[in-house]
This record gives structure tokens, sequence and C-alpha cells, in this order.
């Protein structure tokens, strides 16, 4: 048994099995209930270095699924923001959601990203429902300090500020720490923006609004209630009659404080009965309440930890499935042996069960804490580069750490059983001999199997929408690159002994013997080879496809961003979100402009069969006859979009089957629903926008109201950096204005453009980190099981030199067939990816990163595959102190 030591305890044997005569006297009863149980702990205390690779993947796979069960909960349980209606019992809003009425009759519901208006008269309506003792509008609109030098000014974290009515500061409570209520043409700051702002009382402060900068006296600075400052967001409070200015009339909340002892539930149904269709928010949900863009959103965080998680999730279970089984498979010899001594295989699938369930049990208990440290790490680096909130708090709750401990034992246990059912079921001879070499290789189970995962990866890239930049289809590329790896992995013996024989032909006409020999090795040990390639093709495919479908979204979207502003130049705030709407006007009136096209950004819903969807949308101004940007306008015209219309791209036109003349359904970001003609299609969409509508239509229902992008035409197209220069004559109406000039702008900023890259590139290095550490423990595994042959070869006449230069073509030849089948499946996907997006068959995306990839993986095998080889010929050489 390979030093296991005798057979401890009674061995249950079926009267079928052939067992024998030799054995009958290991079947006597020692009183031990399950022997091979501590078999198990027999063999593990004495083939310690065969169950490290195991351990390892465990505790990688382990700890991987933790961080990402903690990451996901965290973002799904997140805050959506500070409460700063604390003082109210219930806060009032309007409709915040919008309805249909599906094919199957059932209601379908989805939240509006805008905040319209209640009616001007409820609050005093309210005050006369019984039980209510004070009622307190509110007024949320955008409004940003700015400092000495014109930068704005944000709130704790980075968070968003928002201006109110003094009034309204009764419901967090907010109170003066010094000086005194706001007048006309004055404001109230609360003291963490104060201090950002570098302002005191009597001073002068800059505030931006949708009507521009203008300058107010600082009257007071204000504390909410036992805080500093809110933790999401900064507050403005303007007088009553400036707020009116800035807003309007209508509030967009309403806060009810109960009278003591009121019951809330009954006073929220009086509430109702006065104010009809509204929403309600009590106790832990009034945060909700509050203006959108103070809101905290996890929707970016889940959708990145969504990604991560499946792709995460499948690595770690193929790679500790992986090499659990190739554990397993290596110990077929110990396996017939215990069958020659009447061992039955329920004994010996029992065994390898408790060995690898003790295996598990120790990777949980450190898998788990590392899950942890890994999620903590993961956490910090997103919120870092912008992906998820600054507020986002990681939550470590047992639920993700129980998931994690439950599938790395699950995946074990069936890795283990599948692996060693065959070997315990076939004739002990039979074992020996394939223990010795590869007789089996890819059964036709397995070949079958692998046609099946190969027939659904391209019915996945065939049939499935790979198209569009909403990130579907990077999803559905992920599928068939899963679908594809899986069948490698079955049809890994096949591959290495196929690509096997033909490099060996090569090589043997300039390896000499050692390169023959290690050409024979490969298709001999097929499934061994392969068990180290298999690794390595998963480190080049998954990264590989993460990398290049994402790379080429990004560039698609540069290039078509790059053929809008043509050659014009493009305006855009910095650090701020737009710009208010005079920046149209005034940029209009500089000279040497000839033409001006205002791009405002809002969000619309649109009904997709029985769903749903937020859309990006576009509202826009001109003050010409047509719109400066090119759009590449497939049929109709966008010329001044007339009331009652609307332009969409031509990738929503091909999904709801829009065609100019049509009809179109869909609801603003305060939920006014609307009626539109198609007046046009165009083309260039990517980072723009789906949707374009008249300025004015957004301008009204938008809750902001500012302008995103400015694209600006000279009267003269010979000097555009002269005209660029003009325009930032604009700075001190317009303090946080950027200007672009042609060269390499877009409607999306070299700031955007590395915030789309830079999640992608964090979830490759974690990715790679662990799929390297995968393919390094997996050519140890693979080394380890090989003391018996080198020494083999050592006592045939062998050298170290001869046997090195072996591994060497070995190892060469692994991790080609590693490369050349993580580069085909990559290439095949990412191939039909980019076909979707624009119809161009594209091999290589980015040489640069893809060059890289392939070069880092090569490196990495080589050396995995060559060091301990070198560490155990060496050590074989200081025992026997031969050659």
């Amino acid at each position: 048994m390979g030093g296991s030591g005798p057979l401890p305890g009674r061995w249950r044997t079926d009267r079928n099995d052939a067992i024998p005569d030799s054995a009958t006297n290991i079947r006597e009863n020692d009183g031990v209930e399950h022997p091979m149980i501590g078999l198990a702990w027999s063999t593990l205390r004495s083939r310690k270095g065969s169950f490290i690779g195991s351990f390892i993947a465990a505790v990688l796979a382990i700890a991987l699924i933790a961080s990402c069960g903690m990451l996901m909960e965290s973002a799904l349980r997140g805050n959506p923001g500070a409460n700063r209606f604390a003082a109210a019992d219930l806060i009032v809003t309007a409709n915040r959601q919008v309805e249909i009425t599906q094919s199957d009759g059932d209601t379908k519901r989805k939240p509006i990203a805008g905040l319209p208006s209640l009616p001007a008269d409820l609050a005093e309506r309210l005050k006369q429902v019984p039980g209510v003792a004070e009622i307190v509008a509110d007024k949320s609109f955008y409004a940003q300090p700015l400092d000495e030098m014109g930068r704005v000014v944000r709130g704790t974290n980075g968070s968003a500020t928002m201006g109110h009515e003094w009034a309204s500061a009764r419901l967090t409570p907010y109170s003066l720490r010094e000086g005194k209520e706001p007048k006309k043409g004055e404001v109230v700051l609360d003291a963490d923006l104060a201090n950002r702002s570098g302002v005191s009382v009597g001073q002068q402060v800059s505030i931006a609004t949708e009507a521009g900068v203008n300058n107010y006296m600082l009257s007071g600075i204000a504390v909410p209630s036992g805080e500093e400052a809110l933790p999401t967001q900064g507050a403005i409070f303007f007088a009553s009659s400036d707020a009116i200015r800035l807003a309007g009339e209508s509030p967009t909340a309403i806060g009810v404080v109960a009278e003591s002892g009121a019951a809330i539930k009954s006073l929220s149904e009086a509430v109702r009965g006065v104010a009809g269709d509204v929403d309600l928010y009590r106790s832990g949900s009034r945060s909700r309440a509050d203006h959108p863009a103070v809101l905290v959103s996890y929707a970016g965080a889940i959708s990145v930890f969504a990604i991560m998680g499946a792709v995460s999730v499948f690595a770690a279970i193929f790679v500790i499935a992986g090499t659990t089984a190739f554990s397993v498979q290596q110990r077929l010899r110990e396996l017939a042996l215990l069958r020659t001594i009447g061992a039955t295989p329920k004994q010996l699938r029992r065994m390898i069960g408790a060995e690898n369930f003790w295996i598990a049990v120790a990777a949980s208990l450190i898998g788990c804490p590392l899950g942890i440290l890994l999620a903590k790490e993961i956490s910090r680096q997103f919120q870092e580069i912008g992906v998820v909130p600054i507020q986002y708090q990681l939550q470590i709750g047992p639920f993700p750490l129980l998931t994690a401990v439950v599938a790395g034992l699950a995946v074990t246990q069936i890795a283990a059983r599948a692996a060693a059912r065959r070997g315990s079921r076939i004739p002990p001879t039979q074992a020996l001999r394939e223990s010795v070499a590869d007789l089996r290789g890819s059964t036709p189970i397995k070949i079958a199997a692998g046609l099946i995962c190969i027939g659904g990866a391209v019915a996945v890239l065939l049939f499935t929408p790979l198209g569009g930049s909403d990130g579907t289809g990077i999803g559905m590329g992920f599928i068939a690159c899963f679908l594809l790896l899986i069948a490698a992995s079955l049809w890994g013996p096949l591959l290495v002994s196929t690509i096997g024989r033909l490099v060996g032909r090569f090589l043997r006409m300039f390896g000499g013997v050692t390169s023959e020999l290690a050409a024979a090795n490969t298709t001999a040990r097929a499934s061994r080879m392969a068990s180290a390639a298999i690794p390595l093709a998963l480190l080049v495919a998954l990264n590989g496809t993460m990398l290049l479908t994402s790379s080429l979204l990004i560039d698609l979207e540069r290039s078509e961003g790059k053929k809008r502003v043509s050659n014009n130049v493009v305006l855009t705030a910095q650090g701020a979100p737009g710009l208010p709407f005079h920046a149209l006007s005034d940029t209009s009136k500089v000279s040497g402009v000839a033409d001006v096209t205002a791009a405002m950004p809002t969000t619309v819903l649109m009904r997709f069969g029985d769903q749903l969807k937020k859309t990006k949308a576009q509202g826009l101004f001109s003050t010409g006859s047509e719109p400066v940007l090119e759009l590449g306008v497939q049929s109709g015209h966008l010329r001044d979009l007339a009331e009652g219309s609307a332009a969409i791209s031509q990738e929503l036109s091909d999904k709801q089957g829009w065609q100019v003349g049509d009809q179109i359904e869909l609801w603003l970001s305060d939920g006014t629903e609307v009626k539109l003609k198609v007046a046009g299609i165009y083309a260039l969409s990517r980072g723009f926008g789906d949707v374009i509508l008249p300025g004015k239509l957004v301008l009204e229902n938008d809750p902001l109201g500012l302008l995103g992008v400015l694209y600006v035409r000279g009267k003269s197209t010979a000097d555009t950096a002269q005209l660029a220069s003009q325009l930032t004559s604009l700075r001190p109406k317009l303090p946080q204005l950027n200007v672009n000039v042609p060269e390499g702008s877009s409607s999306v900023g070299k700031d955007n453009i590395r915030s789309q890259q830079a999640p992608s590139y964090l979830l490759v290095l974690i990715l790679a980190g662990f799929t390297a550490i995968a393919v390094v423990n997996t050519f140890a595994m693979a080394t380890g099981v090989r003391k018996r042959e080198f020494n083999d070869l050592r006592l045939a006449g062998a050298t170290s030199k001869q046997i090195q230069r072996m591994a060497v073509w070995e190892t060469l030849i692994v991790v080609l067939i590693g490369l050349l089948t993580g580069c085909m499946i990559t290439n095949g996907v990412v191939g039909a990816f980019s076909i979707a997006q624009d119809g161009i068959w594209r091999w290589v995306i980015d040489p640069t990163l893809y060059g890289g990839l392939i070069l880092a993986a090569g490196i990495l095998g080589l050396a995995a595959g060559l060091i301990p080889v070198r560490l155990t010929v060496s050590r074989l050489r200081q025992q026997t102190g031969r050659y």
C-alpha cells in the first residue's frame, strides 16, 4: 500500500466479490465499526506529500467562494444612504414606480430614476389628518459649493451635495452650531461642507445650481443631531424664496411627525387616504425617500460581483475537482493492492471519501479566514477605483462562509468518489497495469459528454444575443468559455496524446534521445499530462476572454465616440455631474463659434416584452439646423427633433423591431409616460445612449436638468486649437468647464474609459492569481508522484542531466498544449463576440494584453514544471551519491 501500514479494523466484503483465499484472515472482527475511516487517517499521515496539492486547491477554492459570497451579500444588503428624515415618522413622496401588466396578467413594477414632485397643496391637506402633529415639506435640488479655485467641493467620502429649503432642516434634525437662519441671498452649510470649502460665517461662498454659479453669503453652519456630517451626503440650506426660485413651489417629499401615542400604521392609512397614489416610507426605509442623486446605488457593484462570482466559482470548482480527481488517479497502484488483499469497492470509496472529507474540513479552517481577508482587500480595491460606492461596507456573515464550506466538501466528495469509482471496480491486475501506463485515456462517455459541451458552446455563440453594449454578450461569452473548458478537461488525455504525437515527431529530429523519451512519456501518461495542461488552459481562456471582450467593447465605444465628435471641440464638466443650462447660450456667443449642440443625459424606462428596462437617453439642444455631432443616421433625420418625436439607435431598432414612423412608448425619469414618433435611426450609440429626445422634454422632467456634453463647431475648421483656447474664456462663468480638443476626444472621457477598464483588470488580477497558484500546485503534484519513475531511470543508467533534459522537453510539450488549448477557446469565444458586435472577426483585439498574458502563462508553466523536477532529481542524487 505504499507504506501506509497494516489494514486496521474489520473489512466488510460482498459475497459476489472474488477475494483471494489468502485474504480471509483480514476479515476477523476486531470491534471497529468503520475500519476505512481509520485507514483513511493512516493514509493521510503516511502520504502527507500527496495530499498537500488537494489541500491547497481546497483552501484557495473555499477562500475564493467565501469572498465572492461576502462581497455579493454585502452589496445586496447595502444601506441606500444616510437617514436625512430621522426626525419624521412618515415620509410621503410621489409614486416612484412604473407599473405594467404582463401578458400573463401579472403586474410588473420598476422604480424610476427621477424625482417627481408632489402637489403643491398636499402639505396643507395633510395637516388636517387626525394624529398629525407637524408637517414639514422638503425640496431637494442640485447644489454644489465651489472652492476659491472654482473646484467642486463634495461631501463626506466624496458624496454628493444637495440643496434644501431651510425649513426642512427640522426633518433630520439639523441645528445651527453658529450663525443664523438664511435669508434671501444667504445659505447655511453643514459643518463638514463649510470646513471643506474653507469658509466661515459672514464670508461669500460660490454655489453651482441648475441656474448657474452664484455667490451667496454664509449665514450659518449647521450640524445633524449627534454628528458633524451625514456619511453619504452634504447639505446646503437656502431661504424659502431662493429654494422656490431654484426648485419650484412643489415639494419633493413631505415629512409627517405623529402626535405622541399615535399608531403609525393607522396614521399611514389615513395619510394615504388623503394623498392618494403616493409612496410612504417609515422606520428603516425612510432613507430611500431621498433624492436619487444622494442615494447610494449598488447596481454597479452587484453587476461586477455577479460576473466575478460566476467566473470565480466556476474556476474554483473546476480547479478543486480536477486536483482532487488527479490526486485519486495517481493512487491506482495503491487501490489495486488493497483490492488484492480483500478490500471491496465500497470500502475503497469510503476510504477515499473519508480522506477528502478531512482534507476539505482542514481546508475550511484556513480557507474561511483567508476568504475574509481576501474580501476585505477586494472591497478596498474596488472602492479605490470607484466600482463600489465609498459607503460600501463589507458584512461578514455566516451564510457565505457556510456556503463555501459546503461547496468545498461537496465538490471534493463528488470528485474523489467519481475518480475512485473505476479504480475500485476494475480487476486489480488491470488497475496495476494502468498505474504503470495510461491505457485508458478519454472514454467514449467522456468523448460524448465533451461533444455535448462543445455543441452547447456553439449554440450559445450562434443563437444567443452576443451583440450590443449592455454587457449581456460578455456573460454569454463566459458561458461558452465554461462549456469549452469542460469539454477540454473531458478530452484532455485525447488532446495530449494527439498533440503529443505530432510534437514528438518534430522533436525527434532535433532533441535526441531525451526528447524522444519525453514525447513517449507524454503519450503514455496522457492523463497525468492533461491534468497539468488543463489548468494552464484555464488560466489563458478565462482571463483572455475577460480581458479581450471588455477591451473590445471599450475600443468600439472610444472609436464611435471619436466619430461622433468628428472635428469639433467638446466641453464637459470636471468634478461635477454637469454644466448649467445657460452654458449653451454662453458658448454660442463666444467668438469663432458657429454651432453648438448640447446633450442632457437622462434615463428612461422602456418595455421589452414583459420586462421594463432602464435605457440611457439624451436630450438634444442645437443652435443650428443640424446637430453638430455625427451620429451615423441610417434612416430618417435628426433635424430639430419636434415635440412628440424621438430618435433611436440601430441596436434598439433591431431589438424592438421599430422603424421610422412607428410610435414608441416610454417613461421619463420622473415617471411621466410619453408616446413618441420615431423620426430617425442612428448607428453611433455606444457610450451615448439608445434614445434621443427633444431637449425641452428632458429639461422639464429630469431631476438634475444639467448638460452633460457640449459639442462645438467653429466657423473655420482650420484651427480647432485656437477655438478651444477661446472657449476657455468661459471659465469665470463656468468654473467646472473642461475643454477637449478633437484629437482623441469623445463623449466618453479618458477617466471614464479608465474606470471601465479598471474592474476588468482587477478581476483578471484576482483570477490570474488563483489560477496561477492552481497551475503551480498541479505541476508540483504531477512531479511528486514521479519519484519512483526517476529513480528507475537512475538505476537504468540515466544521469541527472538527462532526466532534467527529458523533463524540460516534457514541460515544453505540456505548456504548449495548455497554451494552444487556452488560445483556441479564447479565440473562438472572442471571435464570435467580435462578429456579433460589428461583423468583423478579430483574432487579436489587444496584442499587448493578449501577448503578455500568453507569455506570462508560458513562463509560469515552465517554472512550475521544471523547478519541482530539479528539486526532486537533486534530492535523489544526494540520496544515491551517483551521477
